[in-house]
């Protein structure tokens, strides 16, 4: 009977769902979840948001709850392009995201697991391989953020797929690898996209140039060509989320703004005197206070591949079979934390001002990521290293040497974690373990079978409890979810907005349960999602030039232009003049007392030359949004005319996502003016006439508007949307009939080995 470690891959996917499903036991069988930072606040709100908008027969492309209204589908952070999303939409969104981890950590074990197959190594390194990758720091670290850990889990398939290609140039490989980077991409990070695509075109020219001879073999040139055509026929999908991304991002603030080195490109780096928590990490929380430690203090837990990656590490450079990959592998994993570094070394300056994309991000300690993938690689090389030692008298001294080495670097670093490391156990078990099994093995005549089995378990064992320590978020019951019954301040802001927007304040109390503890933390903005409460801010990195800009104007322009019909706020200094106040345990809730409609006529129209003299003119402390509108348009010669002062009912028909119905009643025709955010796509009609539709004070849609009772419908409908769709379609009737058709033979040979 083969050991199972040795037994096929199949086995080995087999154990891999094991180690998640006991991993993942809280969320899977336990009636708990992940709930703390971006998860509580951003990502779970914008799922309940898509989930209920299906199922009300909605596909959400647009949000008009946050900074004003602004694209949904667009928005990477929503995932709304990932397939996984829909896999998982049907369950309760807590326990999807259960489950959603449960699979992406299948996918980045098995992933690796497989590159490291196709680089020729045993079953054994393989299994090491995988479970490194899929219990790394970078792993769980990133567990607030699906959408990085989502990039992170399709990033081995990139690599194995790229090395595939990079030993035959076979098109059915090169496929694979646009369709890896497709899904890479859709995830929804761009950070990882970046990351992986120069990674990866690096890995691809070194295994291309290490192939000595494939310049001079026979149809070269027609075989590169070739893939180069199915890999950007792979890739195709990825237009999905890139078209819409791109026009959202070419009017957001992101690629216009002047960003600062020091405050966003260089924002959270790591910082070179943490590195010891690439072998003992830090526990996000305090213990006994239950707060959030600084971050700095725990960024390097991305970097944690278990207490033996150093050893591994050094073992594979110096006595791996494949003397140029593993220099390879050591000088990527070394680029990696010195770009991780950031402002603490110029590497991640330069690339900044000279590689394209990387002015575009922050968090410079994500690109550890690289670090965890080449590691983990090199740490499997290593174990491939120390298993391929015999007992014959040429190779006894090395593998006697190699253990004293062990030994000795456990000795070392126990000495090191139990001065430093604040939850040693594991660690340490898994060093007195491990180097008592490597030396063992070394110093006995028989193969290193048995001793390598008991280092494999020893280091499981120690990978297993530290991903909970290095997750970067608690469990607790999914209830911490339900927004609208954690939250009466989000309930009374509900029935005070209704009609218009709400301004959510600094400190509002919003309660969670961690392990039976009752937490106070504040209330997340995008809560507004599931309570479907406009508001005039929210939490989003991504936010419209526009938007921004109108928080430059007076307040009270401001509030008349969103319609702030009321606010709350447990913050002393955060209050606005002239609102009716009152507090109530500990919360202030402002009404205020002015009427400012959704939907209103100006007087006059006023036509300006470009937008910034529009949103200079309405800094004026005396302008008016009632009595005058500012164009930067070319007006009709039929509306250009003063329309003088004019009064007008309004009230909503429909108010979806995608869609909205005024019954709009004028006593004289003008221009009418509602509060929502102008943005390429949206179409308006008249009584069901498309009507032309115009910006007016810098962001919000306008039409004219005649004498009389009207229906006024918003829909919006990207000029991208039906391409996309028709071509995603096309796409899958393409690979159906490649696979299924008349190539299916040709197709199935190139998968072989």
């Amino acid at each position: 009977m083969r050991n199972f470690i040795e037994s096929r891959t199949l086995h080995g996917v087999l154990f891999y769902s094991i180690a998640a499903l006991v991993v993942f036991s809280p969320c899977l069988l336990g009636n708990k979840a992940f709930f703390d930072g971006d998860l509580l606040a951003a990502y779970v709100p914008m799922r309940l948001y898509l989930k209920s908008c299906i199922a009300q027969g909605h596909f959400p492309l647009w949000c008009p709850y946050l900074m004003g209204g602004q694209p949904f589908f667009a928005d990477p952070n929503a995932m709304a392009a990932y397939p996984f999303t829909y896999l998982l939409l049907p369950l309760p969104v807590p326990y999807g995201f259960g489950v959603f981890y449960f699979l992406h950590f299948l996918l980045a074990a098995w992933g690796m697991h497989f590159w490291a197959k196709a680089l020729g190594l045993s079953p054994a390194s393989r299994f090491l391989a995988g479970l490194l990758l899929a219990f790394s720091g970078f792993f769980w670290w990133e567990t607030i953020h699906p959408p990085l850990l989502a990039a992170f889990a399709w990033v081995p398939w990139w690599g194995a797929a790229l090395e595939k290609v990079s030993q035959k140039l076979e098109p059915a490989w090169a496929f694979v690898a646009g369709l890896a980077f497709a899904l890479l991409f859709l995830s929804g990070s761009f950070q990882m996209t970046l990351g992986a695509l120069y990674g990866g075109g690096l890995y691809l020219a070194y295994r291309l140039l290490a192939r000595r001879g494939w310049k001079r073999e026979p149809a070269r040139n027609k075989r590169l060509l070739l893939s180069t055509l199915f890999f950007l026929w792979g890739g195709l999908p990825l237009l999905l989320l890139w078209l819409p991304a791109h026009e959202f991002l070419n009017l957001s603030g992101r690629l216009h703004a002047a960003l600062d080195y020091e405050t966003f490109q260089a924002d959270l780096s790591l910082d070179p005197r943490s590195l010891l928590g690439f072998i003992f990490p830090v526990k996000p929380f305090d213990t006994a206070t239950s707060q959030a430690r600084p971050l700095a203090s725990t960024l390097a837990n991305a970097g944690y591949l278990g207490p033996w990656a150093l050893f591994l590490f050094a073992l594979g450079i110096w006595r791996g079979r494949e003397k140029r990959m593993n220099g390879f592998l050591a000088v990527t994993g070394l680029l990696a934390v010195l770009t991780a570094f950031g402002k603490y070394f110029p590497l991640h300056r330069f690339l900044c001002y000279m590689a394209p994309g990387f002015g575009l991000m922050r968090a410079p300690y994500r690109y550890l990521f690289l670090y965890c993938l080449a590691g983990s690689l090199l740490a499997a090389l290593g174990f491939e290293a120390l298993k391929a030692m015999e007992t014959g008298p040429r190779e006894r001294p090395a593998k006697q040497a190699w253990g004293i080495a062990a030994a000795l670097y456990a000795l070392l670093l126990l000495a090191g974690g139990m001065w430093k490391s604040e939850n040693p156990i594991p660690q340490l078990a898994a060093l007195i373990l491990g180097g008592m099994a490597i030396y063992w093995g070394s110093v006995g005549k028989k193969p290193m079978e048995w001793p390598l089995r008991v280092f494999l378990l020893s280091l499981l064992a120690a990978l297993l409890p530290t991903a909970w320590d290095c997750a970067s978020s608690r469990w607790g019951p999914p209830s911490n979810f339900d927004y609208l019954g954690h939250s009466r301040v989000l309930r009374r802001l509900a029935a005070d907005a209704h009609g218009g927007r709400a301004l959510i304040g600094d400190r509002l109390p919003y309660q969670v349960d961690a392990g039976g503890k009752e937490i106070q933390t504040e209330l997340p903005p995008d809560s507004v999602y599931v309570a479907g409460v406009r508001i005039a801010f929210g939490y989003n990195p991504l936010s419209l030039d526009k938007t921004t800009e109108l928080y430059s104007i007076p307040a009270n322009t401001l509030l008349k232009l969103m319609a702030v019909k009321c606010y709350a706020t447990a913050a002393d200094r955060w209050k606005i003049p002239g609102f009716s106040t009152v507090r109530e345990n500990g919360v202030a809730y402002g009404l205020n007392p002015q009427n400012v409609p959704f939907v209103y006529s100006p007087a006059q129209a006023l036509v300006l030359d470009g937008d910034q003299l529009g949103l200079q003119a309405m800094r004026s402390p005396n302008f008016d949004p009632y009595e005058t509108a500012c164009f930067s348009q070319t007006l009709p010669e039929a509306a250009k005319a003063d329309t003088g002062p004019g009064h007008l009912e309004y009230q909503f028909i429909r108010d979806d996502p995608d869609e909205e119905a005024f019954h709009v009643r004028l006593n004289r025709g003008g221009w009418t003016v509602f509060s929502e955010m102008a943005y390429p796509g949206w179409k308006a009609w008249v009584d069901g006439n498309p009507t032309e539709l115009f910006t007016a004070d810098h962001a919000f849609r306008a039409l004219w508007v005649p004498s009389g009772e009207h229906e006024v419908t918003f829909r919006y409908e990207p000029v991208w949307w039906k391409p996309l769709l028709v071509g995603l379609l096309l796409w899958f009737l393409s690979l159906a009939a490649w696979v299924c058709g008349p190539w299916r033979k040709q197709f199935l040979k190139q998968f072989k080995g």
